[in-house]
């Protein structure tokens, strides 16, 4: 079921994929289906009709049940939401090509910590089926981006802004280095590029907080565990096999974290990097 905490009108028509791993945390969509927001729960659905199946009722989709409960005996299957916010005259054409594209072997996605961290390249691919409006990033008519359940809830639960006073205390921190609307982890693991200042970065800064184009607190990771590398005259760092301590500011709040600038929220479309020393 989704969160308690998640606004699922904000998710509306949304089209999904049955994930199975292949390799490590590699995993392949074989069943692609389609929920409008009459029925935001479609996605869960299919559990309980294996479940159902396995008592002797009867099924519409034989090779689906047999699929989850295969999988899911092991606790190994995910759901990915391949695309939401869909206009209901399209849902019936994103569904044909998420579940094309699936047929081909191409829905391959790559899992870390409920989240999904490699996509192989298909942030995008439903733009190119259909009207550029229809998925036109100021619109907001579509978003093509898969995500996970976890990330959906995330992406639409109750905000909490924190300050950075109060980041520090839940981290414990004198030193924080915030990074503001910089991509995430990219596909060959890495997280960076930027400029930053690299003696106050080695001898001061003990976290760095990673702050997501909509607000959310992404990554939270300890300085110390983190082995910068400088390509090109910008630092990066191999970001995906890092403890991400992002729970440690979920603590004691209702609601999912986000950056609070000032008591006045942010900027989205700012890029910039801030240091603060808050710990008393």
């Amino acid at each position: 079921m989704w969160d308690k905490k998640t606004d699922t009108a904000e998710i509306g028509n949304y089209v999904y994929g049955l994930a199975i791993p292949v390799y490590g945390s590699t995993y392949i969509v074989k069943y692609v289906g389609q929920a409008s927001l009459g029925n935001v729960e479609r996605c869960f659905q299919h559990a309980e009709e294996a479940k159902k199946y396995l008592m002797g009722r009867g099924t519409s989709n034989v090779r689906k049940v047999e699929m989850i409960n295969y999988f899911a005996s092991n606790g190994n299957y995910e759901i990915i939401i391949l695309a939401h916010k869909i206009p209901g005259d399209q849902l019936d054409t994103m569904e044909n090509i998420y579940r094309q594209l699936a047929d081909y072997g191409a829905l391959l996605f790559s899992i870390k910590e409920d989240e999904i961290v490699f996509e192989n390249n298909l942030t995008n691919i439903a733009a190119t089926h259909n009207a550029k409006s229809a998925v036109d990033a100021d619109s907001g008519t579509m978003f093509v981006k898969p995500k996970t359940v976890k990330q959906i809830n995330r992406m639409y639960a109750n905000k909490i802004f924190l300050n950075s006073q109060q980041i520090a205390d839940k981290l414990k921190a004198k030193e924080i280095l915030y990074v503001l609307n910089r991509p995430g982890i990219h596909d060959d693991g890495y997280i960076g590029a930027w400029r930053f200042n690299q003696r106050r970065l080695a001898n001061e800064v003990e976290w760095l907080v990673f702050v997501g184009g909509t607000g959310f607190i992404e990554y939270v990771f300890k300085k110390e565990d983190i082995k910068f590398e400088v390509r090109d005259k910008k630092v990066c760092f191999y970001a995906r096999e890092l403890t991400n301590y992002v729970d440690e500011l979920r603590k004691d709040i209702d609601g999912e974290p986000c950056f609070n600038v000032n008591d006045k929220g942010w900027n989205p479309f700012g890029n910039a990097f801030a240091y603060h020393s808050n710990l008393k």
